[in-house]
């Protein structure tokens, strides 16, 4: 951040807090009614992201991303980053109902429990449970998309076995700090395809010694 743009957010700060807080408040009650909401993240994504708000943090906030009518695996966003929560939408009203009566079991979707009060104790929590998962830093002009599973954890950072769009494996794990991580994902179907695939083809793990 340049030091003009620092000092701006100074003296915002207030106002920050206050807004950060009023959308805190509305993640709960989401979480509270088992809402399905939009939400926005204006300093990064032009675009909606719909989903159930499973918990929320001042650090984090676990949602069930629902993507054309599908649940589409698990999202972790910084909570920071939520601009906007639009509650009782009449489209997401009629989508909700739309999900029931295709029998989604609400109690499967609250269900999860991950620790949300810092990326490290998240990571550190997946690391046990050695999932393939996506971890983004969508801020700037140099985003990163890294799709993989966890290598190391540590108290700044921590380091990810990454492949590319083409299953090609890194030849060392790829670092990413903390800070710079704005959304990790878990269980979607593009993180499932690759499951898929290197399911089919576990010698390509094997060789750098990983294993799903």
């Amino acid at each position: 951040m340049s030091k003009a743009c620092l000092g701006h957010f100074l003296l915002r700060k207030p106002k920050y807090h206050a807004l950060m807080a009023k959308q805190i408040t509305k993640l709960r009650s989401a979480k509270q009614s088992r809402s399905l909401v939009a939400l926005r993240r204006s300093r990064i994504d032009s675009h909606a992201i719909q989903g159930y708000i499973i918990e929320t943090t001042d650090a984090l906030t676990l949602i069930q991303y629902v993507r054309d009518f599908t649940l589409d695996g698990l999202m972790v966003l910084r909570t920071r980053d939520i601009t906007s929560v639009k509650l009782k939408s009449k489209t997401d009203a009629l989508q909700h109902q739309v999900l029931l009566d295709d029998g989604i079991d609400l109690e499967t979707i609250f269900a999860p429990d991950y620790p949300l009060d810092s990326w490290p104790e998240l990571f550190a929590f997946l690391e046990n449970d050695s999932p393939m998962l996506i971890i983004e830093s969508e801020y700037g002009d140099d985003p990163e998309f890294l799709i993989g599973f966890i290598s190391e954890v540590f108290d700044t950072k921590l380091k990810l076995w990454h492949f590319t769009g083409a299953a090609r494996w890194e030849d060392e794990p790829t670092e990413m700090r903390y800070d710079r991580v704005t959304c990790c994902q878990l269980n979607t179907t593009y993180i499932n395809g690759y499951k898929r695939h290197f399911d089919r083809h576990p010698e390509q793990m094997i060789q750098l010694g990983i294993s799903q």
